[in-house]
């Protein structure tokens, strides 16, 4: 636990500080000169290696996901989602050495028209799939 002082305010007390709590403290303030500033460009998850399962919509609205190009996005080995907008008649072909297909991956992707998977993807969450109406076929290879 620290104290941080701040010039217009009286001191508080919090027992951690988040990257997101640094915005909301006044300024101008003083802080320890034990804590040392951590600027991080673009964060990236840590995912456990005993990782079974994942929301695709665990990571919406971060700075890792707004840093994402628009297309099929991974998290490491795993398919996570897709950002932006699906042409029609997308076919898709996840890349090789994929385990999981996030929960979500293409909820709603009216546009998908073709998945193919690889021998490698151990598992595919619930509802990667849901709401693909114009998906026709499905390849696991």
């Amino acid at each position: 636990m620290f104290a941080i002082t701040s010039r217009s305010a009286s001191p508080f007390t919090v027992t951690y500080l988040s990257l997101s709590a640094i915005f909301f403290i006044p300024l101008p303030m003083q802080l320890p000169s034990t804590i040392r500033p951590i600027i991080i460009q673009k964060p990236i998850p840590v995912v456990p290696d005993n990782l079974n399962s994942i929301s695709g919509t665990a990571f919406d609205g971060t700075a890792w996901w707004d840093g994402q190009t628009d297309g099929v996005v991974y998290l490491e080995n795993y398919l996570y989602g897709y950002k932006g907008v699906m042409p029609e008649n997308t076919e898709i072909t996840v890349k090789d050495g994929t385990t999981l297909v996030a929960d979500y991956a293409f909820n709603n992707e009216y546009n998908l028209k073709s998945l193919s998977i690889p021998s490698s993807v151990t598992g595919i969450d619930g509802s990667a799939l849901a709401g693909c109406l114009s998906l026709q076929k499905v390849t696991v290879a």
